[in-house]
């Protein structure tokens, strides 16, 4: 509560206080009972009146006159229960009820005119009261707080407390009140709704404050609204009061519930006017010029205000409006301390009249990104202090000081405008971690921790500053950039104080270090790479070298430098964006004037970012054959007596001098209209030729002619295929065309460009990106297409019904009827093929009148008789698999493709990988079965290998367990790795032909094995036969020279071997696991490994004697015996 709300409580009291002691007076003068009367049932209560109490509690007042005042003393004793006037009393006596506690009813006729002052105080337990005639003085009825229903007499007036904390009193007819004053219904906690008579216009203060269950208000004419009227009424959602013109202290404080309230025209809004009123989202008052201070506090559901007149908001006004999101007043000059304060979602502010912004004026306001003050003079401390979503602010001229942490941790701040700023105060931009530059150019100090942790700060310019103050610019390790004044005299050194803390000072060479002192940084200007270390940067007018080219130094801020020479004699030259100097990059805007006038050395120029060529700056060049120029003006006499000059491309030419080609002659395209030199006729442009006359190269949208061909230019360097002059029937469209020396990349036939053309009979276009809608449409004539890696438009090749051969490339895509009447069919000359991208991309048709079939390709697949088949390379195919179930598998010599008798060389990879329907194969003439080919075909009983198979790839009949036999007739055939693993019924493996290798886990765990001819094989790999249990005799013949590790180890049921002479190495372990008893071992062995006849013993002649195994000790003999112990024979 405010001060002056306090004090007009504190008058309240007194004036009560006041009455009191008047009415004690009053009492002197009545003649009291006699105190011994206590149990009078009746007894005179004024001059002429008297009271009787019945025995049922009804006191009757009766006679004439006025009653006595305090006639409290008497009644508060009797256990009256209702009170009835009759007679002519005229009024109720002063306190004359007050305390009567057990009083239900008053009934007084029409000869009671007045109910004095608290007549019946504290009547709790009175209900129901009826006054037809009767005026109402000061808490008349204060404290009845049962009282529920009252009847008064029309234009009555109600006065002070008159009905205060009546809690049960849900209603009251205002339509006939005159008068109210202060607190008349203060703390009627059960009254809903309020209607004040039209010819009410004010009320009292407090007059409704604490009515916790009043929900609406209606007070048409009533013009102002006196400090705490309704706070507290928690209940109130509306109120209307559109002739209001001030809403005192306190009005509507605490009105949680409070949604809507017509202000229309009020003017002024006092201290506290709707405090915490938090269900209140829209505020709308267009004749308001004062919001004073805590005005609106707290209305945390308030999230859009119209007051377009407001000139000034005070302190606090809108503190802790958590849900305001604009802040919109534009007459408003004055914006006091916390007006906006913890305003978390308020967007943006539009203060267009703004002169002052107080201390902590938007304080918190976290989510604020735009604020409009054009007129602001003066920033208050703390002023947009943590408002971390701010991230421009433009101060106008009249601002002149940055005061202590205005905008402390603003961390999404990046740029502000302070063209006027001369003070920055402590910790003012504390934490904007975002902040990328600040230019402060008449800012002569910078307080203490001015700028400290602006962590992305790369840029500073203070070219008027005096004083820098501790830890100014500490934190600041992104700085690349900072320009200091020529009256710079304080900077503070001290450790961790130091202004500049965290940075290094290097003099020019970049090896140096400077000590931050305002001596050695006075007038100074440093660079970096944002690393911490700042280096001093070159004056103005300083001359650099740089790749062989001499530099000037034209401005330190930016760092930029004119080209003003060279150093070597290279033929060519490129003018950098960036020349440096030590670890200083300096923009080249300009080439100075002369810098390399009659270098006769010079030949190719091109120049990258130059905006400015002065004046004879090549002139006389005479060797120069080539330039390439930026945007830029050029100077007079900049290109004079160039004669050797064949090419020149412009950019931008904002103006050319005079006499700045004088010896070059330029043309249009056409090579004979004359072009002077202006903006006009050069910008953008190239130029090529030779020594005498320099062409125009065409622009986009204009048209050439080149072989027969028409083009048109796109860009600067491409062009578009429009057409053919007559008579051309072969289009061959080249990659590039060049013209004038400019070179034209051809990338697309134009949109009907050769439309209706009968002549054409053949069209070569590999190198065209896309072909445009009807370009060839009506081409009736044309034959053969070839084409590269295109997009083709809608109709292109409409009705071209003569076509024979077309060649795709990759195709992008086909747009709608490109292709009608053109026909195309798979390799098969029957299928239809849809023309669409999957289809035609890299695939070539041949035919005769627009009826093509697919030619046979590397990849292309193919389905003949249910047996699907992929074209290799040599044009020869490869079974791949199956479009239809199979049982019994034949595999075809030749297969009928079209008019195409195509081989079938091959079972491709994983052809049919676990087809359990298949029984038998029989591979035709095939020379490749492929990995997995036949692998888990757990029903395939029967295999037919031909001789011409050379290669049964890894683990092609892995796992086939009802296959009992395999006989392989072909030459030098290579069994791969596990091609027969796991076929466990395998009883007869035989080799007829010669040469062949039998590759590692080849028939591993072929536990039905009995029967084995290696005739002919040359090579047993390791573990080749590994697990055979069924194998009981083996011989190896001769033809075999290496038998590999464990190539027959674990062959349980192996009870004789011999080598023959032939075989040269036994590996390791090869028979290992096995149980022979008799071995003939030849006399070619070499080599035997480690453990070849593991757990077998060999004995000599004699039948005692071991021996070890080893080549000398075994080779050339036979072995027999039992149990595994074998025993020379001699």
């Amino acid at each position: 509560m405010t001060d002056e709300a306090a004090f007009s409580g504190l008058r309240r009291h007194l004036a009560i206080v006041a009455m009191t002691v008047a009415f004690l007076a009053m009492a002197m003068t009545v003649t009291a009972l006699d105190e011994s009367d206590a149990t009078a049932t009746s007894g005179s209560c004024g001059s002429s009146a008297t009271w009787s109490l019945a025995d049922n509690g009804t006191l009757t007042i009766s006679g004439s006159g006025e009653m006595y005042n305090f006639m409290n003393e008497t009644f508060s004793t009797l256990p009256i229960k209702k009170v009835v006037f009759t007679g002519s009393v005229k009024d109720v006596g002063i306190g004359a009820f007050s305390g009567c506690t057990q009083l239900t009813t008053a009934t007084m006729n029409s000869s009671v005119t007045t109910i004095k002052a608290y007549a019946f105080e504290n009547c709790t337990a009175l209900t129901t009261v009826s006054a037809p005639n009767a005026d109402l003085q000061s808490g008349a009825f204060d404290g009845c707080t049962s009282l529920s229903s009252i009847t008064v007499k029309s234009q009555v007036s109600v006065l002070s407390y008159t009905f205060r904390n009546c809690a049960s009193l849900t209603s009251f007819d205002f339509s006939n009140v005159t008068f109210m004053n202060e607190s008349a219904f203060e703390g009627c906690t059960s009254l809903t709704s309020v209607n004040i008579p039209e010819e009410l216009t004010a009320t009292g203060n407090n007059m409704f404050k604490g009515c916790t269950s009043l929900t609406s208000v209606n007070a048409p004419l009533v013009q102002l609204i006196p400090d705490e009227t309704f706070e507290g009424c928690t209940s109130l959602t509306s109120v209307n009061i559109p002739s209001v013109v001030g809403i005192h202290y306190n009005a509507f404080y605490g009105c949680t519930s409070l949604e809507t309230i017509d202000i229309t025209s009020a003017v002024q809004i006092f201290p506290y006017a709707f405090y915490g009123c938090k269900s209140l989202s829209y505020i709308e008052g267009p004749e308001v010029t004062n919001v004073e201070e805590y005005a609106f506090s707290r209305c945390t559901g308030l999230t859009s205000v119209d007051m377009p007149a407001v000139t000034v908001i005070g302190n606090n006004a809108f503190d802790g409006c958590t849900k305001l999101m604009t802040a919109s007043f534009p007459a408003a000059t004055s914006v006091s301390n916390h007006a906006f304060s913890h305003c978390s979602s308020m967007r943006s502010a539009y203060l267009d009249a703004a002169e002052s912004i107080g201390a902590s004026a938007f304080y918190q306001c976290t989510f604020l990104s735009n604020v409009i003050m054009p007129s602001v003079q003066t920033l208050g401390v703390n002023c947009f202090n943590d408002c971390s979503s701010l991230t421009q602010v433009s101060l106008p001229a009249s601002v002149s000081a940055i005061p202590d942490q205005c905008f402390y941790h603003c961390s999404g701040l990046t740029n502000i405008s302070m063209p006027s700023v001369q003070t920055i105060g402590s910790q003012a931009f504390n934490g904007c971690a975002w902040l990328s530059s600040v230019s402060l150019p008449t800012a002569t100090e910078i307080g203490g921790s001015g700028f400290i942790n602006c962590a992305s700060l790369s840029s500073v310019s203070l070219p008027s500053v005096q004083t820098i103050g501790n830890r100014a610019f500490s934190g600041c390790g992104s700085l690349s950039y900072l320009e200091l004044s020529q009256a710079l005299n304080s900077v503070s050194t001290a450790g961790s104080l130091s202004s500049f803390r965290g940075l290094k000072f290097m003099d020019a060479d970049g090896e140096t270090e400077i000590p931050a002192t305002a001596e050695n940084l006075a007038g100074c200007s440093f660079h970096g790479d944002g690393d911490g270390i700042l280096i001093r940067s070159l004056t103005v007018g300083s001359v650099f070298e740089y790749d062989g080219l001499m530099y000037k130094v034209t401005s330190s801020n930016p760092l930029e430098a004119a080209l003003t020479g060279r150093v070597s004699d290279s033929e060519y030259m490129e003018v950098p964006y960036e020349a440096w100097s030590g670890d200083a990059g300096y923009t080249v805007r300009s080439i100075a004037a002369k810098a390399f006038y009659d270098d006769d050395t010079l030949v190719s120029i091109k120049i990258m970012g130059v905006t400015d060529i002065g004046s004879k700056a090549f002139a006389n060049c005479s060797s120069l054959v080539s330039v390439d120029l930026w945007d830029g003006t050029i100077g007079s006499y900049a290109f004079y007596k160039c004669t050797s000059l064949r090419h020149i491309g412009f950019g931008d030419v904002p103006s050319v001098g005079g006499y700045a080609f004088t010896g070059l002659k330029f043309y249009d395209v056409d090579g004979i209209t004359a072009i002077e030199p202006s903006r006009e006729s050069l910008s953008y442009r190239s130029f090529s030729g030779n020594s005498t006359s320099l062409i125009r190269a065409p622009e986009p949208g204009e048209s050439f002619i080149r072989d027969g061909l028409k083009y048109e230019v796109t860009w600067y360097d491409e062009a578009k295929l429009t057409g053919c002059v007559s008579g051309v029937q072969d289009v061959v469209v080249p990659a590039q065309v060049t013209l004038g020396g400019s070179t034209f990349r051809i990338y697309a036939i134009a949109e009907k460009a050769f439309y209706n053309n009968a002549a054409i009979k053949s069209l070569y276009a590999p190198s065209i990106e896309s072909i445009g809608t009807k370009a060839l449409a009506y081409c009736t004539g044309l034959e053969t297409v070839t084409l590269g890696n295109v997009s083709i438009g809608g109709y292109a090749f409409y009705k071209c019904t003569a076509l024979k051969h077309i060649d795709f490339g990759s195709i992008s895509s086909i747009g709608t009827n490109a292709f009608t009447k053109v026909y195309f069919f798979d390799a098969d000359g029957e299928t239809a093929l849809a023309a669409n991208v999957m289809n035609l991309t890299q695939r070539s048709f041949s035919g005769s009148e627009a009826s093509l079939s697919l030619d046979l390709g590397a990849g292309d697949e193919v389905t003949v008789n249910g047996l699907v088949y992929k074209i290799r390379g040599d044009l020869s195919a490869t079974l791949i698999g199956a479009a239809v179930t199979v049982s019994k598998l034949i595999v075809p010599s030749t297969v009928q493709i079209g008019q195409n008798d195509v081989p079938v060389t091959a079972i491709g990879e994983k052809a049919f990988f676990e087809k359990t329907t298949i029984t038998s194969v029989n591979l035709g003439s095939v020379t490749i079965v492929g990995a997995e080919a036949f692998s888990g075909c757990t029903k395939l009983s029967a295999l037919t290998i031909p001789a011409s198979v050379k290669t049964i790839s890894s683990s092609a009949f892995n796992g086939c367990v009802r296959l009992t036999s395999v006989t392989i007739p072909g030459d030098d055939v290579q069994i791969k790795d596990n091609a027969f693993n796991g076929c466990t019924r395998i009883s007869s493996v035989s080799f007829t032909g010669s040469g062949a290798i039998i590759g590692a886990n080849a028939f591993y765990e072929c536990t039905g094995l009995t029967s084995l001819n290696l005739s002919g094989v040359i090579e047993i790999e390791s573990k080749a036969f590994a697990y055979c249990d069924g194998l009981v005799s083996l011989t190896v013949p001769g033809s075999v020279t290496t038998v590999g590790s464990y190539a027959f180890s674990r062959c349980a049921g192996l009870k004789s071997v011999v080598l023959e002479s032939g075989v040269k190495t036994l590996g390791k372990s090869a028979f290992s696991g096995c149980s022979l008893d008799s071995v003939s071992i030849c006399n070619t062995l070499k080599t035997l490994g480690d453990n070849a006849f593991y757990r077998h013993v060999f004995m000599a002649s004699n039948g005692t004697t071991v021996l070890d195994h080893t080549v000398s000790n075994l080779k050339g003999h036979s072995f027999s015996g039992s149990n595994k112990v074998l025993i020379m024979v001699s």
